[in-house]
């Protein structure tokens, strides 16, 4: 995907699930899945979701296209409120939902940061 073009700002909800993962959900409309018949859901032809995790931040991409239109989303954290495993996190995927869920790199709450300014901690 070229620069320039327009993505739309998905909205995503964060909960943490325990003290060393957090659960995001970035909701795509549109965004279909496969039934769960053997193994995890995952994105139907119709959609390419690209999630990029890395020690302190993560980015996920996805584009849905729809008939003839093409559905263009990001969604990028530069700062979290700490860092996590890349490698550990895990992506799954429901019904117009992309669900990331981040391994922390150490044991804590982040529930304070979470609620006062949400996964994004750098300042703009």
């Amino acid at each position: 995907m070229a620069e320039g073009e327009e993505f739309r700002i998905p909205t995503v909800t964060a909960e943490e699930i325990d003290l060393t993962t957090i659960r995001a959900v970035v909701i795509i409309p549109d965004l279909e899945v496969t039934s769960k018949v053997f193994g995890a859901a995952k994105p139907k032809k119709n959609a390419t979701v690209v999630p990029k995790f890395e020690n302190n931040s993560f980015e996920v991409t996805a584009v849905v296209k729809k008939k003839e239109k093409e559905n263009k989303f990001r969604y990028t954290v530069k700062k979290l409120p700490g860092d996590i495993v890349p490698e550990k996190c895990k992506t799954e995927y429901k019904k117009e939902q992309v669900i990331l869920l981040l391994h922390k790199a150490e044991e804590s709450s982040w529930a304070v940061q979470l609620s006062k300014r949400g996964l994004e901690q750098a300042e703009d």
